[in-house]
């Protein structure tokens, strides 16, 4: 499905500028069509040295295509970590 690609490719960027020490593997997307839109949650998963962390990210595209809201619950997700490795 097309949320899942582009959710793939999302990650595949932030693998470019993580650590190369850390995993990203992208678990599960979900679309949920709701009445404000189309909702997709992402689930990631973060693997360190000697630790797993699962990631929930969320989004809800009101107007714009499924990829990139796919794309914005993958970068919702992971943002907290990246910010965390940025600041190591």
């Amino acid at each position: 499905q097309i949320a899942q690609v582009a959710a793939e490719a999302a990650l595949d960027a932030i693998r470019q500028v993580a650590p190369g020490q850390t995993r990203w593997v992208l678990e599960q997307i979900a679309v949920q069509s709701l009445l404000a839109g189309q909702a997709v949650v992402a689930s990631v998963l973060l693997e360190t040295e000697g630790s797993r962390e699962h990631l929930i990210g969320s989004a809800l595209g009101r107007s714009v295509p499924i990829e990139e809201t796919a794309a914005e619950a993958v970068l919702n997700a992971v943002e907290r970590r990246l910010g965390w490795f940025a600041g190591h």
